[in-house]
């Protein structure tokens, strides 16, 4: 016989529906119940969502440290689920009344359950209490493994820096001496040729005076010159020799160091070309150097894994300036996701409510084991008795067959005395 829990014409809320599906309650059951067994439903439901959603912040927050952040949430995702279905079934599995409903001594399963619970939660809250440290201390956990991976690398990394001065002297310094010597020679060249230039220009001057000047005495061109060639046009001719003799020199000196000046420039061109092969080179043999140094197996490449997070932890909680006071946060966030994730425990089972639904909980799962077991025992009982049938229809088809057997023996016995 079935019947029908829910009686009532009124369909459940999707509220409801929602609060049972994650408090894992009797849906109908709680649409029978009082409001009050409803919205104590819906408290225990809330406190689970909580303490799943805590639990997901928290371990996200931790496993974004070293790998991505769809990968840490996927992974934190499991973790909470795990959580939520360890809380949901503890609660559902609990159906000791409370309050005033609750009678006598709990029975010794409950403290059973009780102890492994806590210590369940124990190890939850503790592992949930390290990740949250891990994330709270990230910058001091950094900044611990960037000190040790220095120190540990500081030697292999002056021997790499060695080798790579050792290339820089061997490949770069030579062709980098040969153009500052080919710029330094052609700073004094065009040093050079700038005098050059300014006394050329001097001597310009100076002979375009005293060729105006001998024209004067010569030709008398102007007031006060008498014409003819005298002592002072022959000083003049003579300035104008020794202009033009220093303009010449100067003119080739100017041609001298501009020939000089191109055959540098063609020169520092080629050194700094073999400068830049060079220095290509130099890159490809640092490439490998770095290559070699990140392989050498005392090198501690840059990288972070809950190991060295949680080793960085202890660590940092055994220093004798910032120690204690990490270690007494780490206790005190044990402590607090400890009472966390035994929230919903706690409130169901030592600040329980009297639940009527719990009542009816209880004696409608009794009502239908019962029905379940009469269902059943009535399917044995027409299983056996076509059986029990049977096996007396036989039992007296044999004995005739005897009887018949025996009195067709006898008269065959009687036709052999009286032939």
């Amino acid at each position: 016989m079935q019947t029908n829990v829910n009686d009532s014409g009124d369909k459940p809320s999707r509220a409801l529906r929602l609060v049972c599906l994650i408090g894992r309650a009797h849906l109908d059951l709680a649409q029978q119940s009082n409001s009050f067994d409803r919205q104590t439903i819906g408290f225990h439901a809330v406190t689970l969502t909580a303490a799943t959603v805590f639990a997901l912040i928290v371990w996200s927050s931790l496993f974004a440290t070293f790998m991505s952040v769809v990968a840490a949430v996927g992974l934190a995702a499991l973790v909470a689920l795990l959580i939520y279905l360890v809380d949901s079934t503890a609660f559902a599995s609990d159906s000791e009344p409370a309050g005033i409903l609750r009678s006598g001594r709990l029975p010794p399963a409950w403290w059973g359950r009780l102890i492994i619970r806590c210590s369940i939660a124990f190890g939850f809250s503790l592992l949930t209490a390290t990740g949250a440290m891990l994330v709270l201390f990230s910058g001091s956990i950094n900044q611990r493994l960037q000190m040790e991976r220095t120190q540990q690398n500081l030697p292999i990394q002056e021997a790499y820096a060695a080798k790579e001065q050792a290339l820089k002297a061997r490949l770069i310094a030579p062709l980098e001496a040969e153009v500052a010597g080919l710029q330094n020679e052609r700073d004094d060249v065009t040093k050079n040729l700038q005098t050059a230039t300014a006394t050329r220009a001097e001597q310009q001057q100076r002979a375009s005076k005293a060729r105006i000047q001998l024209g004067r005495e010569v030709t008398g061109g102007l007031p006060g010159y008498v014409p003819g060639y005298g002592p002072r046009a022959e000083e003049a001719q003579r300035q104008q020799r020794e202009a033009d003799l220093l303009l010449k020199s100067a003119t080739d000196e100017i041609k001298s160091y501009e020939t000089q000046l191109a055959d540098i420039g063609k020169r520092i061109a080629e050194a700094t070309h073999k400068l830049a092969s060079a220095g290509a080179v130099l890159d490809a043999k640092i490439r490998e150097l770095e290559l070699a140094k990140v392989a050498d197996p005392s090198w501690m490449p840059a990288r972070i894994d809950p190991l060295m997070e949680y080793m960085a932890l202890r660590t940092i909680e055994s220093d004798p300036v910032r120690g204690p006071e990490a270690s007494w946060l780490h206790h005190l966030a044990s402590i607090f996701m400890l009472l966390i994730e035994l929230c919903p425990f706690i409130l169901q089972n030592f600040f329980g409510v009297a639940s009527v639904y719990r009542v009816r909980h209880n004696e409608h799962t009794k009502y239908e084991a019962e029905e379940v077991e009469g269902s059943f025992a009535k399917l044995r009982r027409e299983h056996e008795q076509p059986a029990i049938d049977v096996g007396v229809d036989g039992a007296w088809a044999e004995a005739e067959v005897v009887e018949t057997r025996s009195v067709a023996d006898r008269k065959v016995s009687l036709d052999e005395v009286n032939p």
